[in-house]
């Protein structure tokens, strides 16, 4: 039911020819009230991408991108707004058979890909990343599980990793 306080309320179609079948779904607003949403997204052509997807302030979409790879699982773990409207996914990049890596990806208000980064530990070990969040200076703190030993018991600590606003490492810590 619509209430008078409701700017707009929209549908978009829910054909999986179109959207596929998209989960994780996260959505964040703009200062100027648009938004963005995204999510991970399995089709007939990917093992597993990611869907990004910009609307304006009234719900019309502006632009939207895919991110996608044959042969390897994107999984999205993450969506956020820097202070200079850029936007942050993170995620794990996971191929079949291998330990899942965490990356990041920076997009620009336009959906301008600024950097793409994978990060990975120098044994080969799984990195699971949990959430990520936006430091008051601009910097991208990541927190996850680091898996320092190839089998249980006992054989993850937390992990936590800084990164610069163009996506360099400060330090990353386990603990």
């Amino acid at each position: 039911m619509v209430s008078a306080q409701d700017l707009y309320i929209k549908s978009y179609p829910s054909n999986p020819v179109i959207f596929g079948h998209a989960y994780n779904i996260s959505v964040e607003s703009f200062s100027d009230d648009s938004y963005v949403v995204a999510g991970h997204l399995n089709s007939a052509n990917t093992v597993g991408s990611l869907f990004i997807r910009m609307f304006n302030k009234c719900g019309n979409e502006v632009w939207h991108k895919e991110i996608a790879d044959s042969t390897v699982q994107l999984n999205f773990v993450s969506l956020n707004i820097d202070s200079n409207q850029n936007i942050l996914i993170s995620g794990l990049y996971d191929q079949s058979n291998q330990s899942p890596k965490p990356y990041l990806i920076k997009l620009d208000k336009s959906g301008n890909i600024l950097f793409s980064k994978l990060l990975g530990s120098v044994n080969g070990y799984n990195h699971l990343i949990y959430s990520t969040s936006i430091a008051a200076n601009g910097d991208y703190i990541i927190y996850g599980m680091y898996r320092y030993t190839p089998s249980p018991p006992n054989n993850q600590k937390i992990s936590i990793c800084r990164l610069t606003s163009n996506g360099n490492v400060q330090w990353a810590k386990n603990y």
